[in-house]
């Protein structure tokens, strides 16, 4: 999975979106694509990133103004500087089997660095399976 935000020359910019709680695991182009444009009172927070060998993590284009990125977990590639902040975490995630496709094999090992991880407190309280959060961690989990 990958996450992009294309303008397609029509404008609109990212205008008070949340993107929290996703897990994004190789890509043959960037993980995270923001295309350049006005964006404003959005946040990319809370996110595992692990990207392949050799391929691009980030392409974000243009200003940043009116995006925040706060507690992302990256893992394998660097983000570019401007997608990062002083709360993110450089590790391996510590995914069940994520060679796998099924939605369970990407679920974190209890030694995983990404719980407990966030500083940026969302309103997604309950993880990709419905269930409640008991600590706040990073990523679908």
């Amino acid at each position: 999975m990958r996450l992009y935000y294309g303008s397609y020359q029509n404008g609109g910019g990212l205008v008070d979106t949340l993107i929290a709680h996703n897990t994004c695991y190789g890509s043959t182009g960037p993980l995270l694509q923001i295309d350049a444009d006005e964006h404003r009172g959005s946040v990319v927070a809370n996110n595992i990133f692990v990207q392949e060998p050799n391929r691009q993590m980030t392409a974000v284009m243009g200003k940043t103004t009116g995006l925040t990125f706060q507690s992302n977990l990256w893992c394998g590639q660097q983000p570019q500087p401007l997608a990062r902040s002083a709360a993110d975490v450089f590790d391996d995630p510590e995914l069940q089997d994520a060679a796998g496709f099924d939605p369970l094999s990407f679920r974190l090992r209890p030694s995983s660095p990404a719980i407990g991880a966030t500083i940026f407190k969302t309103i997604v309280a309950v993880d990709f399976s419905g269930q409640r959060r008991a600590r706040e961690s990073i990523g679908a989990w």
